[in-house]
């Protein structure tokens, strides 16, 4: 049986950003506990797509990633060019 995940991370060390960043997407879900500067959020509209609402919500650096077990993974940032400059994984 296949398992699958999406999440969203923020790059911030404020749980309220994204709060906000999913206020203003006008969605519902899920915000973590920011770690290593970073906060996990999850929409609760689950689509295994990038959420066309966050991304044009966001004005930060934000991560998308997916992943289906028997299929692969996928990671997606959203930001400014010179923002990936300061991506360290």
């Amino acid at each position: 049986m296949s398992e699958f995940s999406e999440s969203y991370h923020l790059r911030s060390s404020s749980a309220q950003d994204a709060v906000d960043l999913l206020k203003r997407a006008k969605l519902h879900g899920y915000v973590l506990a920011p770690s290593n500067g970073w906060v996990t959020f999850c929409p609760k509209e689950v689509t295994f797509q990038p959420s066309p609402e966050v991304t044009y919500a966001n004005t930060g650096l934000l991560v998308h990633y997916s992943m289906a077990s028997d299929h692969g993974w996928n990671f997606l940032y959203y930001g400014r060019p010179e923002d990936c400059l300061h991506l360290h994984l």
